[in-house]
C-alpha cells in the first residue's frame, strides 16, 4: 500500500517508521528530561525520614545514617520503627 502526498508515492512502512523515529524522538527530548526534573525535586525536598529509609534501604547502617544526616542514631532508631 502507498499513501499519495502530492506527487509522491510513500509506502506505509515507511511512514510508519517515520512516525515512530518521531515518537522516540519526542520522547526521549521532552518526558525524559521531565521525568529527571520530577526526580530531582523529590530528592531535594524528602522530609528527614524518607532520607533515612532510602539509606536504610540502600543498605546503610543506623550509625552510618546518623553521620550522614547529622543526627543521633535514636532519631534514625525511630524513624526505622
Amino acid at each position: 500500500m502507498c499513501l499519495l502526498l502530492g506527487r509522491a508515492e510513500i509506502p506505509i512502512s515507511q511512514l510508519l517508521h517515520k512516525m515512530i523515529s518521531l515518537i522516540l524522538a519526542f520522547t526521549f527530548k521532552f518526558f525524559l528530561p521531565l521525568l529527571l526534573l520530577v526526580a530531582l525535586v523529590d530528592a531535594l525536598s524528602a522530609t528527614q525520614p524518607q532520607k533515612i529509609q532510602r539509606l536504610a534501604m540502600a543498605g546503610h547502617s543506623q550509625r552510618a545514617i546518623a553521620e550522614r544526616l547529622g543526627v543521633t542514631r535514636y532519631r534514625v532508631r525511630l524513624a526505622l520503627v
